[in-house]
């Protein structure tokens, strides 16, 4: 009796631990949580997801956060890049908190926007393979579409690379602000050249592509230095849980919904369309040929390729892995929980490691599905 009784008090004992170290993590973590983030939205690559993800957050916690848009508005002057900015009432005078946006990265610039301590700011950004963003590029900028003498090509990517500087002056050389516009409204195509190079803020004006060797190593050594983290598109789970760790955010606010990513395929009309498979050699050519035409872009991810792994490795591998296996598992049943409309309940993710347990209701589904814009909306009329 004596001694059911003790190990009754143990076990009570040992609850009230768990419940207290709970407690103790819910604080912490709501205490140490990165809220004031700058996320450089590149184009092409998944950054319209990750994107989603920082706008769901700032709806969740009423954060004010802000993306561009291609209208004048508030901040348009403020920034080395064509266009401005749409932000909800609120922010125009409780300051900005997140921001995500198509621009030319400038570090006093949008420091100026942010209203913060430099120390306080959370910069990431994600990157693809060069290869691979240029091919979605060149689909999403309708170049072949718009320039019939391309288009018309057997091959149009390879007549684009081949034939680059007889096109450069119908093409439009890329100009100190590096849009992808001209002031006739005309695509701006030259800036499918070294697009990372030239959405971090680097710049051929003076030394022209490829990059002098000296300005290229300290650009890259300060965009490492400013950003905490560069993402890589190829491995977005292990992306989104080391971001997850260094914002210490909480695992449901990484949840995502794959925006542009799902899409790639059908966007550039499947890869059968730009490479038939009798043209396998052609992309070997064009793929060729790329490797030299943006240059810079290659070194430039290779650089930061290697930075996301060196960070990777600094954590704890197993129980790292292990996280990615975890929230990819958690990420699908969540999906697949939203796509089920007969699911009325909520989704229950017990508690793991890496998370205190959380409902998922189909409310939140609501939110998951929105993009940036939905979410801009919504801050927008309440």
């Amino acid at each position: 009796m004596r001694f059911g009784l003790l190990k009754l008090t143990l076990v009570l004992v040992m609850n009230l631990l768990v419940l207290g170290i709970i407690l103790l993590r819910r604080r912490s973590e709501v205490a140490r949580a990165r809220k004031r983030v700058y996320f450089l939205k590149v184009y092409e690559s998944g950054s319209t997801t990750v994107g989603g993800v920082l706008a769901r957050y700032a709806d969740k916690q009423n954060l004010n956060f802000i993306f561009h848009k291609m209208d004048p508005l508030t901040y348009g002057t403020l920034i080395s890049w064509p266009g401005s900015w749409l932000l909800p009432e609120a922010g125009r005078n409780g300051g900005v908190d997140i921001l995500t946006s198509h621009i030319k990265y400038d570090e006093t610039k949008l420091k100026t926007i942010l209203h913060s301590d430099p120390e306080e700011i959370l910069s990431v950004a994600i990157i693809e393979n060069p290869w691979s963003q240029f091919l979605s590029a060149f689909e999403t900028f309708k170049v072949a579409a718009e320039m019939p003498d391309i288009g018309s090509s057997p091959n149009p990517v390879l007549e684009y690379l081949s034939n680059f500087e007889k096109h450069r002056s119908r093409i439009t050389a890329v100009d100190r602000r590096r849009q992808h516009r001209r002031a006739d409204g005309k695509r701006n195509y030259a800036g499918l050249r070294n697009l990372l190079i030239t959405q971090f803020g680097g710049s051929a004006d003076s030394a022209g592509f490829p990059l002098e060797r000296s300005y290229f190593n300290r650009f890259v050594e300060l965009i490492n230095r400013e950003f905490s983290l560069v993402m890589i598109l190829e491995y977005f789970y292990e992306s989104l849980v080391l971001f997850r760790r260094i914002a210490n955010w909480r695992l449901e606010d990484i949840l995502f919904q794959s925006f542009a990513i799902k899409n790639r395929r059908q966007k550039r009309g499947g890869r059968d369309r730009l490479w038939p498979v009798a043209e396998q050699q052609l992309e070997k050519r064009a793929k060729t040929i790329h490797d030299q035409y943006s240059a810079d872009d290659y070194e430039f991810y290779r650089y930061f390729n290697r930075s996301f792994w060196e960070k990777v490795r600094r954590e704890n591998a197993a129980d790292f892995y292990a996280e990615v296996d975890y929230f990819r598992h958690v990420n699908e049943r969540v999906l697949k929980y939203c796509d089920e409309p007969e699911s009325d309940g909520p989704f229950l993710v017990s508690a793991s490691p890496w998370n205190l347990d959380f409902e998922f209701t189909k409310y939140k589904c609501v939110m998951l599905n929105m993009d940036m814009f939905d979410h801009m909306e919504s801050k927008r009329k309440y």
